[in-house]
């Protein structure tokens, strides 16, 4: 998706910076044939993570559903420098059920900090369910704030996750 993703931008990068790595799916990697030394293919299936190693950063790559007729999205585990971290992409948590998610065992990572979009960090048990028992991440993320409804509601985080960390503007810090 356009909100995600900009074939130009990653385009520019790889030819601005020669010691960058794509690690991407099949659909995108396919995009720049010329950078095909410096291009990781992860194509997980439901399931079936797929793990790689990239200038001493780990990476796990998780196929986490966006939902019928949407293209395809990888959750990544991402482990730099010893700091875990969840990236859940757009996952549609309607298009798996909570044990296919908790066989990933992400609780198991010790995942130090999670980005999930803000639609699941809600009042609704099973949303908790996902993110207290299925990522449980020392610190949340919400992410997505745009282009979703309903739209973010900072005090329902808060409520359900007090330690959740927010940006307000770009090139924020924590």
């Amino acid at each position: 998706h356009r909100d995600h993703f900009d074939i130009g931008l990653v385009q520019q990068h790889l030819q601005n910076d020669p010691n960058t790595v794509l690690a991407s799916q099949p659909s995108i990697i396919s995009q720049y044939p010329t950078f095909a030394d410096r291009i990781v293919n992860l194509d997980p299936t439901p399931g079936e993570p797929v793990q790689t190693d990239i200038d001493g950063i780990h990476v796990e790559a998780l196929a986490l559903s966006h939902g019928p007729g949407q293209p395809g999205n990888i959750g990544f585990v991402i482990t730099v420098d010893g700091i875990k971290l969840f990236f859940s992409g757009d996952m549609d948590t309607s298009q798996i059920s909570y044990e296919e998610f908790r066989a990933y065992k992400l609780p198991e990572e010790k995942i130090d900090i999670a980005f999930i979009p803000h639609i699941y960090l809600t009042d609704i048990p099973a949303d908790q369910q996902f993110v207290k028992e299925g990522i449980a991440a020392k610190f949340i993320i919400p992410m997505h704030f745009y282009f979703t409804d309903p739209p973010m509601d900072p005090t329902t985080v808060l409520r359900n996750y007090p330690d959740a960390i927010f940006f307000h503007g770009e090139l924020s810090n924590w």
